[in-house]
């Protein structure tokens, strides 16, 4: 579930603050930004997948790699790219 919090972030914004997540999907680079987000997304519930049977099969220190690498490499940046991409594409092109 952690894995696929950043799922229901990204719907709640746009559902929530249609104005400042449009960028997100009227821009190319909106749309790539999302598709990395998705990628990283869906990396992330691999991750966590894998870290599961690996605490389940006693391999803890594997694991725990695991389950690190889930949230520094794939859930923090799906995070930043959700809250910080609509602003970053606001300020690349300002509405005259």
């Amino acid at each position: 579930m952690w894995a696929l919090s950043p799922v229901i972030l990204g719907v709640g914004l746009f559902v929530l603050t249609p104005t400042y997540f449009r960028p997100m999907v009227d821009n190319a680079f909106g749309l790539a930004m999302l598709l990395v987000a998705g990628a990283l997304t869906i990396t992330g519930v691999v991750l966590g997948m894998m870290a599961f049977k690996a605490i389940a099969q006693r391999k803890n220190r594997l694991g725990v790699f695991l389950f690190l690498a889930q949230n520094l490499f794939c859930w923090l940046p799906t995070i930043l790219i959700l809250l910080l991409g609509p602003a970053a594409l606001i300020l690349m092109h300002p509405r005259t």
